[in-house]
């Protein structure tokens, strides 16, 4: 025989449910921003890379189907050595970004 819940049992029960649900979500939530906390700087600075290169590689390939096909030695030698040149800075970018965002976030505040 089922036992008949009044309404306002009924309520309490959805109740409860909802607070175990929102704590699930809450859960879910704190992980995510604690990822994104300890990721942020190679997040932002892999996003701003790739952006750089994109805009780079644009800028080098119409400056030079401008010279009539033939690129200027300059040209040559700053794609040549970019990568291994972004290979060495990405570290430092990553820590100085990372330093910069986290003053910007989590800095202490003067209290006037």
């Amino acid at each position: 025989m089922k036992n008949k819940l009044s309404p306002i049992e009924q309520l309490r029960q959805e109740r409860l449910e909802l607070i175990a649900e929102c704590k699930e979500r809450e859960e879910e939530m704190l992980y995510k921003v604690s990822y994104l906390k300890q990721n942020f700087g190679s997040l932002l600075l892999g996003s701003v890379i790739n952006s750089t290169r994109s805009s780079f590689g644009s800028f080098l390939s119409g400056f030079s189907s401008g010279c009539n096909g033939s690129r200027p030695a300059i040209i040559d030698k700053i794609t040549a050595y970019a990568p291994m040149v972004l290979g060495m800075l990405q570290p430092i970018l990553i820590s100085m970004i990372t330093r910069k965002i986290k003053s910007w976030l989590f800095g202490k505040k003067n209290k006037s």
